[in-house]
């Protein structure tokens, strides 16, 4: 019996940077490969008023869903918005405007990993060398290196996927289990892919305790993963790193420009 897939949403955060969506988006034809269907949403926020309106015309001419936010509120309301007024599917690619695809990205292999594997809420898809620690914070504010640890899962075509436990969350190029992350989702006026980490997904990790904690300990409760390999080399290029909307460097140009900045 033919495998049935199912619909894959891929979301595109936007906010008035035409030219990300015009150099990202050959990318993502060129390397998602998927079986099923891919419906694509971009959800836009009006930061330059006239820069979004191209980046409106430009998704509905390329075969986008476009969905407005007005005057923009920042990152973390646009994934609110999308997840609680426009997600319908049980997985979802989140793919900000910046971030080009450098390689195949393997989207049959992953869906079936969140199918056979339930525990499995989210893959990432590197933006640099996958590390084999990160620096972390214990409860005495003491940094130490948390060890990432290699997983291989079996799926039932045969083939053998390795993954990378991941300390937390991640808010850049990942397939989402909505099911998962629905009902926990909350955001902040700015900065809430740190505090959403630090207030509601390192809690469940740790429990009370501010405590050091373990790859099995975010496989149980949180069950987060980065696509491949330690040493593996980036899938994805971040583009938008030197005009930054969230460390205001986007905001400062369009003003030197003399355009007029509205939202956060």
């Amino acid at each position: 019996m033919e495998q049935q897939w199912p619909k894959l949403e891929v979301w595109r955060m936007s906010a008035s940077r035409p030219h990300h969506l015009k150099a990202s988006h050959p990318t993502l034809l060129e390397h998602l490969k998927y079986s099923g269907d891919i419906e694509y949403h971009l959800i836009e926020s009006v930061l330059v008023k006239e820069l979004s309106e191209e980046c409106i015309a430009w998704g509905k001419n390329n075969g986008y869903k476009v969905h407005v936010i007005n005057p923009a509120q920042g990152q973390g309301y646009a994934v609110w918005y999308y997840l609680n007024n426009v997600c319908n599917c049980p997985f979802a690619l989140k793919w900000e405007d910046d971030f080009q695809a450098e390689v195949d990205i393997p989207l049959d292999d992953c869906v079936d990993l969140m199918i056979e594997y339930p525990h499995i809420n989210q893959i990432c898809f590197n933006k640099r060398e996958t590390m084999r620690y990160k620096w972390c914070e214990d409860e005495y504010g003491e940094r130490y290196k948390w060890m990432k640890e290699q997983r291989y899962f079996n799926l039932m075509n045969g083939k053998r996927v390795p993954l990378v436990v991941k300390e937390k969350w991640w808010f850049g190029a990942s397939l989402w289990g909505t099911a998962f992350i629905k009902p926990i989702f909350q955001y902040w006026k700015s900065n809430t892919h740190n505090i959403f980490n630090d207030q509601v997904i390192l809690p469940m990790i740790r429990g009370e305790k501010n405590r050091r904690y373990s790859a099995s300990e975010v496989e149980e409760s949180v069950g987060c993963y980065i696509y491949g390999k330690t040493g593996d080399k980036r899938m994805a290029f971040h583009a938008g790193r030197g005009d930054s909307i969230w460390a205001g460097e986007f905001q400062k140009k369009m003003e030197a420009e003399g355009r007029e900045v509205v939202g956060v």
